[in-house]
């Protein structure tokens, strides 16, 4: 309502003062998720009022920035909506490994990487989706799997190997001991230990040997082996107590459970050696291990009987149930141990409220990893009383060493202070400011802004500190000073190199074609204000500007004419005169007969009287 509540009624049948009248008003604008308005501290809107919408850092602002009030009482466009910043799509390659990539690329998402087998990891696991400086991107590029060497496999004394003397081994090669033979010194060697070798990996990705090397043992000078080593991949068919095995005895086994089933036999040598058996019992495969939602399975070897598999939670997620799986013998068949766990998604408590201040969580329900909450200071400019915000004003949701979520640091608190300070004055591309004032910049000081040589202020040109500690609206700028030539100039010579546009401080000289005449300065030059000073030239035409002479000519000719033919007229009536004297004498009249030329001048032709029919020129 505007106007008064009530009204009286007064003399002269009036109520008074005047009566009030109606209009709609509008309530609050809509609330929207991961945003805010420019009026929340406003109840009532009147017809034509604005309020602008803004996200939270980490959003995009998708609809229309601002709302006005319509007189039929609604908010008018629909309010817009805050959508999480994604980063754009991941394209880095990962030679011999692979990327895992998210189900999408959001704020926190995680593209993980891996190696195949063979190779290790030189750099990041991992590149996360991160906000730098409100534009979301990728922290990390992908990183290069290497390929895995050993060292050069160890020497052994009265033996050697079959590997190269120099350089690295790559992974997965393997190669053989063997011990020397002196049969004419009489001395022979027995090899202790593992007979092949392969080159593996650590848990760092370092290469290793899969054993220590062997050793070479003098054997005894008869001809017999030693009760060979048990197998682990195989079991003797004959259990014997024997300890010794003349040259060319054989012993048969059968490969163990959680191998393919095969026969096979070693044989006592004659360097009192039994033959290798490695290679013959294939290990049984339990297949790919299962890989958990928004997890990642490593393979540290292969998934062969007895091989190992670990899991692993991408970040933001905590792991319930094994860490490892194993590939075990099940009856006649290998499969894994354990069932793949469950990546389960970690949340923070709601964040904590703070006196005398706010932050941008939610008031209830727990926040998602990664998310990011603001807290800002209550201002009451009006009651004098201005909080400053003391600790970290971002707090982040992430997790402990048990998975679980909790605040990157503890909430900061509201102080009272003094004065708000207004920032680092703004800066204006192509100008700036006059008389700079000392900091600190306290509420109600003002600056200007000028531009530089060349181009020209457009909108307001100051700022000033408000009572809140920020800038008022800097929508100024400078914009670059251009004049204009016209498209259609008459009479400039076409030889002349002209541009449509010009610069601050340009100059232009004009010259006209023949037949034209320049009316103005012959140079201009462009001005800080857009203009030509002297103002352009013209050319204008030499035809056009003779018109005053030839209407003076035409003048004069009229007048000679009129003064010629009054002379004429003159003469003729002072002949009339003395013709009338002499015709009192009784002589005839005479007739003097006048004839236009074709040059408009006049001739008197032949003087005839009544009475004669012949004509004769005058003298």
């Amino acid at each position: 309502m505007k106007g008064p509540s009530s009204v009286q009624c007064r003399a002269q049948n009036k109520w008074g003062p005047e009566l009030p009248s109606c209009s709609r008003v509008c309530q609050r604008p809509p609330e929207i998720l991961h945003g805010m308005h420019s009026a929340e501290n406003q109840a009532d809107f009147s017809p034509g009022q604005e309020v602008s919408y803004s996200c939270e850092p980490g959003y995009d602002l998708q609809g229309a920035a601002s709302l006005h009030c319509t007189p039929q009482g609604d908010w008018s466009p629909a309010a817009p909506r805050c959508t999480v910043k994604s980063c754009a799509d991941f394209r880095d390659q990962l030679p011999n490994g692979r990327v895992l990539l998210p189900l999408n690329f959001q704020l926190g998402a995680k593209v993980s990487f891996v190696c195949n087998e063979g190779f290790h990891l030189k750099g990041s696991s991992a590149s996360y989706c991160v906000l730098v400086e409100m534009e979301s991107l990728w922290n990390d590029s992908a990183p290069v799997c290497e390929q895995i060497f050993c060292p050069n496999p160890p020497s052994i004394l009265n033996g050697q190997h079959n590997g190269p003397s120099q350089g690295d081994v790559p992974y997965g090669k393997e190669i053989t001991y063997m011990c020397d033979h002196h049969p004419a010194r009489g001395m022979t060697f027995n090899l202790v230990g593992e007979s092949t070798l392969r080159c593996t990996s650590d848990d760092e990705g370092n290469g290793i040997w899969s054993g220590p090397a062997p050793r070479c043992e003098l054997a005894s000078p008869a001809d017999y082996c030693k009760a060979p080593e048990e197998f682990p991949f195989a079991k003797p068919t004959v259990l014997t107590d024997e300890s010794e095995f003349l040259i060319g005895t054989s012993l048969n086994y059968e490969c163990s459970p959680g191998y393919f089933e095969a026969m096979f036999s070693i044989t006592c040598l004659e360097h009192l050696v039994w033959s290798s058996a490695e290679g013959i019992c294939r290990r049984k495969s339990c297949g790919a291990p299962p890989e958990p939602f928004n997890g990642t399975v490593h393979i540290n070897t292969d998934t062969q009987f007895g091989s190992t598999v670990h899991y692993s939670c991408n970040e933001g997620y905590r792991l319930i149930g094994s860490p490892s799986s194993a590939c075990l013998l099940s009856g006649s068949t290998v499969t894994w141990d354990k069932e793949a766990p469950v990546c389960e998604e970690i949340f923070c408590p709601n964040p904590p409220s703070i006196l005398n201040g706010q932050h941008t969580g939610p008031s209830q329900g727990d926040i998602p990893y990664g998310k990011e909450i603001t807290y800002t200071c209550n201002h009451h400019p009006a009651r004098g009383m201005n909080f400053s915000l003391i600790g970290e004003s971002t707090l982040r949701c992430t997790s402990d060493d048990e998975g679980n979520g909790i605040w990157s640091s503890p909430a900061p608190y509201c102080e009272l202070a003094g004065p708000a300070e207004c920032p680092h004055l703004p800066k204006i591309h192509n100008g700036y400011y006059l008389e700079r004032p000392a900091s600190p910049y306290l509420p109600g000081m003002t600056v200007n802004y000028t531009c530089d040589p060349g181009y020209l202020l457009v909108g307001r040109a100051f700022i000033f500190c408000t009572n809140q500690g920020t800038w008022s609206q800097f929508d100024h700028f400078c914009k670059e000073v251009k004049c204009i030539i016209p498209e259609f100039m008459n009479g400039i010579r076409k030889e002349l190199e002209m541009r449509k546009v010009y610069h601050y401080g340009d100059k232009i000289t004009f010259e006209c074609e023949n037949g034209y005449t320049l009316k103005g300065s012959p140079q201009s030059q462009c001005q800080a204000d857009n203009t030509w000073n002297p103002p352009l030239a013209i050319c204008t035409s030499s035809k056009w500007s003779c018109k005053k002479c030839t209407s003076a000519l035409i003048v004069g000719i009229i007048f000679g004419v009129i003064f010629f033919l009054s002379s004429v007229i003159g003469s003729y009536w002072i002949i009339v005169k003395r013709n009338k004297s002499k015709n009192t004498d009784g002589k005839p009249k005479e007739m003097i007969h006048l004839h236009l030329q074709e040059d408009n001048s006049v001739k008197p032709q032949t003087l005839q009287t009544n009475q004669e029919d012949s004509s004769s020129a005058l003298p």
